[in-house]
């Protein structure tokens, strides 16, 4: 009877052979070792299912990784890349510890490893020279599956390569660390069991996984060699893998089958890499958004790729649409800029092997599903067609909803150099995701990223995001509450008065903002696995109908996205850099009383200003509003230091020209002839010239007379304790404004008649002298015969006073400084301080101010040894006049301070110090009587 044979799928799901995100087939441009150790280990992940980090820099055992040799192998092994580590001799020693074949190197001087895998066990060389086998092998079923101390004897099955050969059968002992030992040389290789078929079949659902990777196994164990080679390490797509399987063997002889097993060998075998496999196309996302927000370009990227050498050409087809059936506007571009059509792809030996194909369009308000497919006309013929088709659906481009922005602000003080802050994001309640269970029962955790971006990283420095481990969750929905710390500096406003860099800011009371966002998103995915019976049916011979069932076991991935959103944060500096002028202090300039009738009179004036650089001080603010870190910053304009000046002039007169000859006067009056009585002057003693105030007869002596003193004292401000030329030079104008006075004729010691500074007098006719006014001041202080006869005495005294001055908020500040400082009460600004935090302080290290209080007292005093200086006996009759002034200044022409004040008015003191003396005959009218 003819056999009938149905096949009956229950449940198909056709599952992309490497899921999206590893790029199978395309050989990536490696630069480093870490690369290759990075898509090895994330080929595991993606395409075996693998969990967590297998490849690392050092094998466990700490063995460097051959960097050479991970980035691009050798000749032999299809310059693809081999995860060797250690030292390749000191992996071929270790290769002959236990066994009998003690060669470490072949004939050709090939070492027989070259190196070691990750767990350390030697790593063979193909290039080392192994016999050819002329002997029946009988191979070790389950190699890893040892005696122990416990259980001491095992009965291991054999697999003889000769059907003929009995020998099925063997006890393997426990006789660790023996040379020659079974026990010991299995148990040096298998140190690791991660890739057992058990094992294999729990990560990719089939035992049987890398079989068809393995080279050069013998036809006996073609049908099972994961039962018989302990796989060392795996391959990758791009790394190659390599295992070990031991035999039994009775000797080399003829006989050998039918001798028992006297002899353990064991035999590499190479695991190829994945993309040196069978002739297969394969389509996969590239890219695939899982959702958008409406709008939002969205790019679909699809790579084909293709284990054939030679080009193929072959169909392919788009199909993608809005759920809401609203049309879309697709650009298709890539390899090809058509919906469909037919594409060439590349053979291997033609190029990458790949090709890329893209569609983008705007997201609307709905979902949209992208479904892509290759080679429905199935040619050219493939391994496998069940990799040629892609749909997104059920977990099509999802439209989604950002929450709306959270707002925030934050302000930087006036005083404020830089503010940290710390939130937690969305109000606390950061963002969650959710995922759909397609089928089946979850079989790992959500994995993913929660991502927050800094959209301003010129505003939002220091930007830190906490408590936001990566997914490894199995709750479902999967919550992220992160915490976020950023630094607000106030450089990024436009403010830098840290370095010398001040914003004019015009209203300080209105902050300059900024607003940027902080915005969310993310995507996790998991892994779930379902199960497919597939039955078949047949009727036999005698037409009973059998039916087999098998249950298959598949794995899929599934993702979902976060629900994205925004913090929005509003920052404002508030700015104010200082005013251009502090208001002057008020000071007044005048001379009170400027007045000839007052002796003494008081002088103000402001005095002459000096530059200084000021400081201000500001801090950094933490996330709890504490001030910390107080820097001093320079201030933007210099301040003028200036004071009230004052000085005092006090003029006395000691002895006027009335006083001094008023003890002559009166003996003259009374007759009195005692000579000691006439002290300064002989005055007429006769009756009838009494009635004159001051007479005197000429050749008689008239000595000039008087003392007066002058009282200078002022206070003023400078950058040195050193006298001042401002009070020396307004002394020196005082002193010039002193002058003696008088027109009589005296004689010198050569019988000329000379004026009071000695000077020849020109005469009327033979003897008569003409009279002509002499002086005694500051510029002639001598006299007749070259006498002496002025003195000016004068005592200064110099008392300083530092006005101090500090750079912090904890010194010294003298209320002076304050008066030209922004930011206290004394110069009107304590405003500044109240409202905008603004204070000056004058920056340490320039000159210090003094004030300094300098007298000086002058003594004028008219011939102090009452020298006798005679008048000119031919003197004329009349009245000559004998008087002392002090005249005005003027300090207008000055180059210091005070010249503000003008002219200052002398003092009249003519009363006192001004008389006319009448000459009424001469001496020989007194001898001739």
């Amino acid at each position: 009877m003819k056999r009938i044979v149905a096949v009956i799928l229950m449940l198909v799901f056709m599952s992309q052979l490497v899921p999206p995100g590893f790029a199978l087939g395309e050989q990536p441009e490696i630069s480093s070792p870490e690369e290759a150790i990075q898509f090895a280990n994330q080929y595991m992940n993606d395409y075996m299912n693998y969990k967590g980090t297998y490849f690392h820099m050092t094998s466990k055992k700490g063995k460097p990784l051959n960097k050479e040799l991970a980035l691009k192998g050798n000749s032999a092994f299809n310059d693809l890349p081999i995860f060797v580590y250690g030292d390749a001799r000191a992996g071929a020693i270790e290769g002959t510890k236990y066994g009998n074949d003690k060669r470490v190197e072949d004939s050709n001087n090939e070492l027989r490893a070259i190196g070691f895998s990750y767990t350390d066990e030697p790593y063979p060389n193909p290039k080392f020279h192994i016999d050819n086998v002329t002997y029946v092998r009988r191979w070790i079923k389950h190699p890893w599956i040892l005696p122990s101390k416990e259980s001491k004897q095992l009965k291991k099955e054999l697999l003889p390569d000769d059907s003929r050969d009995k020998h099925t059968t063997q006890w393997l002992d426990y006789t660790p660390n023996q040379d020659s030992s079974s026990y010991s040389v299995m148990n040096q290789w298998v140190t690791d069991r991660t890739f057992t078929p058990t094992k294999v079949q729990d990560m990719t659902g089939d035992p049987k996984f890398f079989n068809k990777n393995i080279e050069g196994l013998p036809k006996v164990l073609m049908d099972n060699p994961q039962d018989y080679v302990y796989m060392i390490q795996p391959p990758t797509y791009y790394s190659w893998g390599v295992g070990i399987a031991f035999y039994y063997y009775g000797g080399t002889g003829s006989d050998n089958m039918e001798k028992p097993n006297n002899y353990l060998y064991y035999q590499y075998f190479r695991y190829k890499p994945f993309s040196l496999l069978a002739d297969d196309l394969m389509a996969r996302f590239e890219k695939l958004p899982t959702s958008a927000t409406a709008g939002e370009p969205v790019s679909v990227a699809v790579t084909v790729n293709s284990t054939f050498k030679e080009n193929q050409k072959t169909d392919y087809k788009w199909s993608i649409k809005a759920k809401d059936g609203s049309p879309l506007e697709v650009v298709y571009s890539g390899h090809s800029s058509k919906e469909n059509g037919e594409i060439t792809i590349p053979g291997k030996e033609k190029g990458k092997g790949e090709v890329v194909l893209q569609a983008s369009f705007t997201m609307p308000e709905s979902d949209v599903s992208v479904a892509f497919s290759v080679n429905d006309k199935k040619k050219p013929a493939e391994l496998s067609f069940g990799n040629n088709k892609l749909n997104s659906s059920p977990d099509a481009i999802k439209l989604m909803k950002p929450t709306p922005p959270n707002k925030k602000q934050y302000d930087l003080d006036y005083n404020v150099l830089s503010k940290k802050a710390e939130f937690g994001l969305n109000k606390g309640q950061g963002s969650s995701a959710a995922l759909m269970l397609p089928r089946g029962y979850w079989s790992s955790n959500a994995t993913g990223s929660f991502s927050v971006t800094n959209r301003v990283p010129d505003l939002f420095r220091d930007f830190q995001v906490q408590n936001n481990p990566p997914v490894n969750d199995s709750a479902n929905p999967v919550v992220r509450k992160p915490m976020i710390q950023l630094t607000l500096k106030r450089p990024d406003f436009g403010d830098h008065p840290a370095n010398n860099q001040w914003l004019e800011w015009a209203n300080p009371y209105a902050p300059k903002s900024r607003t940027g966002q902080i915005t969310f998103n993310g995507e996790i995915s998991r892994d779930y696995k379902w199960t497919e019976t597939i039955c078949s049916t047949y009727t036999d011979e005698e037409g009973e109908e059998h039916t087999t069932c098998h249950d298959y076991t598949h794995s899929g991935s599934t993702s979902g996205s976060f629900v994205p959103g925004a913090d929005e944060l509003t920052a404002r500096a508030f700015i104010y850099n200082g005013m251009d002028k502090v208001p002057e202090p008020q000071m007044d300039n005048k001379v009170v009383p400027n007045s000839t009738t007052a002796a003494k009179k008081q002088l103000w004036w402001k005095n002459e200003p000096y530059p200084y650089k000021v400081v201000r001080w500001m801090a950094h603010e933490d996330a709890s509003g504490q001030l910390y870190d107080w820097t001093q910053v320079n201030g933007k304009h210099e301040r003028e230091f200036t004071h009230q000046a004052k000085g005092e002039i006090a003029w006395k007169v000691n002895t006027s020209i009335k006083q001094a000859y008023q003890q002559s006067r009166e003996a003259a009056r009374k007759k009195k002839s005692v000579k000691s009585r006439y002290d300064h002057a002989v005055f007429a003693t006769d009756k009838e010239l009494q009635k004159h105030a001051y007479p005197i007869k000429s050749g008689y002596y008239f000595n000039p007379e008087g003392k007066y003193t002058l009282r200078v004292e002022t206070t003023t401000y400078k950058q040195s304790e050193s006298p001042t030329k401002d009070h020396q030079e307004l002394v020196e104008a005082l002193v010039r404004s002193f002058n003696y006075e008088t027109n009589l004729v005296y004689i010198n010691q050569a019988g000329q008649a000379v004026n009071l500074n000695g000077e020849v007098l020109s005469k009327r006719g033979s003897s008569i002298p003409i009279a002509k006014a002499g002086q005694l001041n500051h510029n002639k202080t001598s006299g007749v015969n070259g006498l002496k006869l002025l003195h000016i005495e004068k005592k200064s005294d110099l008392k300083s006073k530092e006005i101090p001055y500090t750079h912090t908020s904890t010194g010294v500040m003298h209320a002076f400084w304050k008066m030209v400082l922004e930011g206290y009460a004394e110069s009107s600004t304590q405003g500044k301080m109240d409202n905008f935090k603004y204070r000056e302080y004058v920056k340490a290290g320039q000159k210090k101010i003094y004030e300094l209080t300098e007298v000086t007292e002058v003594t004028f005093e008219l011939n102090p040894s009452h020298q006798k200086l005679y008048t000119h006996a031919n003197m004329p009759n009349g009245e000559y006049d004998v008087k002392t002034t002090i005249g005005d200044i003027n300090l207008a022409t000055s180059t210091h301070a005070y010249k503000s004040l003008g002219k200052i008015q002398g003092v009249d003191i003519r009363d006192e110090n001004t008389i006319k003396v009448t000459v009424v005959g001469s001496m020989y009218d007194d001898l001739n009587n």
